[in-house]
């Protein structure tokens, strides 16, 4: 049975631009059973809010499982796992096969002890990617670790995650981090042995009992789409950052020129050539961060 780990939700909020993911349950799940012929998947959420609307990170989850009990005929076996991506005072890391949300005043460690009561999994998601966004070497106190994640296009990062996973016998999953429809889901994939439940599905990972099954990255052209929908949708975020922003608000005007140019044509020369900067800035640093991890002797 192959699944997707790590596939947003509409329902997902960004931490400065609000829109993230235009992936429905409906939509998402006949896409990942009829061209994908995959046996589980994952709508991931996050405690947050967009427009005035605050969003359960099990928003998606609980979409997800009305349509497929509605169509449960057409879709037989097609496990939903529950999930939910959170931002810890360390960094980000998903929660597995848990429909409770967790208290966001738990610390870290308070937070694995809670996951484990509860007979969830602590996935350590993108941990050494460009942004900073992951838990680093505290991924080794994690139930698994992102080996590959698709939209780490740096590629170092999943590197990183790789060596850092084989140097400290930790399992190892690949996934999409999907946030758009249909082109990112499946990027990821890992293939397990086990009944198509929930509790078997988070058994078999726990066991070792699976093996990776695809790892494909998402290609510059629909990264840039992805950029172009998230700012399309959150211009105003967008705008309200740099207007708040210290040493920043100055820059409105042009920020605002900018950003209203891209959102016309994404596909000039110019923003492909500044997509290209960026990446290879990404590398260069993430390329620094990696001979430092291995100086310190981490992976």
């Amino acid at each position: 049975m192959i699944g997707d780990l790590h596939v947003h939700g509409h329902c997902t909020i960004g931490d400065r631009l609000s829109y993230e993911s235009d992936i429905a349950p409906d939509l998402a799940i006949p896409y990942c059973c009829t061209e994908l012929k995959m046996g589980f998947t994952t709508l991931i959420g996050n405690i947050g809010q967009r427009k005035g609307v605050k969003y359960s990170p099990l928003a998606d989850y609980h979409e997800g499982k009305k349509f497929l009990d509605r169509f449960s005929h057409k879709f037989p076996g097609f496990v939903l796992v529950p999930a939910i991506e959170v931002e810890t005072s360390i960094g980000h890391m998903n929660i597995l096969g848990i429909e409770q949300e967790p208290d966001p005043s738990m610390s870290f460690e308070e937070l694995l002890e809670w996951i484990r009561d509860n007979n969830g999994l602590s996935v350590a998601v993108h941990p050494f990617d460009a942004r900073g966004d992951g838990i680093g070497k505290n991924a080794s106190k994690t139930d698994c670790i992102e080996v590959f994640n698709s939209i780490n296009i740096d590629r170092i990062s999943n590197l990183m995650a790789q060596m850092f996973a084989e140097k400290h016998n930790l399992t190892g999953i690949a996934v999409s981090d999907g946030h758009t429809y249909p082109d990112s889901i499946g990027l990821g994939t890992i293939k397990v042995h086990a009944r198509p439940t929930v509790e078997g599905i988070l058994e078999s990972i726990r066991k070792r009992e699976f093996e990776i099954a695809s790892m494909r990255y998402l290609d510059q052209p629909k990264y840039i789409e992805w950029v172009w929908l998230r700012l399309k949708n959150s211009r105003e975020d967008a705008l309200s950052y740099v207007r708040n922003k210290p040493g920043l608000n100055a820059l409105l005007p042009l920020a605002r020129y900018l950003c209203d140019s891209f959102l016309e044509d994404p596909n000039k020369e110019i923003w492909k050539a500044i997509f290209g900067a960026t990446l290879r800035y990404y590398k260069l640093r993430n390329g620094i961060r990696y001979m430092g991890y291995k100086a310190a002797h981490v992976i």
